[in-house]
């Protein structure tokens, strides 16, 4: 009988499919090339117009990936829930695949929405020039104190240099 875990096990492979042309894709566009700045660049260097669709391939592989493996996991988890149709083990393996499911969903979230906007993930253009701060770090992790969104406030009245010449207000009267 063809149950769901047969499905899932379909599906993951198909993903794991997909990853692979991902992965040959991303060979292509230049993968372990080395990337030369040179004004002249090296014919074998990495081309910097294959920017842009490189991390593009390996951004929705980071997303396919964690599909593959979760499938895998559900699928081994839907067979066990078939064989463990009158056990103790049933509970245990249903909330199993509860938290697979959430982990998927929540994992999949945090690579799709790392950047805001989502395009620059794979296109730099889109950064600021100091970089750039994640909607999903600043939803979740705001009230952290070591938190990648919490940036210390600049000082206001900043102790001059003892390289620069005193002024007349930091002098002592």
């Amino acid at each position: 009988m063809f149950g769901i875990d047969d499905w899932l096990m379909l599906l993951a492979m198909t993903a794991a499919t997909t990853t692979t042309a991902l992965f040959i894709k991303a060979v292509t566009l230049g993968m372990g090339r080395h990337i030369d700045f040179s004004p002249v660049p090296h014919p074998h260097a990495f081309p910097m117009e294959n920017f842009t669709p490189y991390f593009l391939s390996l951004y929705i592989y980071a997303v396919v990936i964690v599909l593959a493996y979760s499938l895998i996991k559900l699928s081994i988890g839907f067979f066990l829930l078939r064989l463990a149709d009158r056990t103790r083990w049933r509970i245990f393996l249903i909330c199993t695949i509860v938290f697979l499911i959430a982990f998927t969903i929540s994992s999949a979230m945090a690579i799709i929405f790392q950047c805001v906007p989502i395009q620059a993930a794979w296109d730099f253009t889109l950064r600021p020039p100091t970089g750039y701060v994640t909607k999903y770090l600043s939803i979740y992790l705001p009230p952290l104190p070591f938190s990648p969104t919490n940036t210390p406030p600049a000082p206001r009245n900043a102790s001059p240099s003892p390289h620069s010449p005193p002024s007349a207000s930091s002098t002592p009267p």
